[in-house]
């Protein structure tokens, strides 16, 4: 399985290792699964 999502930033936000993203940034990021237990054509 395979995801695709946006992360918004509406504020400065201060990461834990002080890096700061500004307001108004957007992210995108993928996810995805190797598991082969899955059955995706039963979908």
């Amino acid at each position: 399985m395979v995801a695709m999502y946006t992360s918004y930033y509406p504020t400065d936000m201060t990461l834990d290792n002080g890096k700061t993203i500004a307001a108004g940034t957007q992210a995108q990021s993928i996810a995805y699964s190797l598991d082969k237990r899955a059955n995706l054509d039963a979908v």
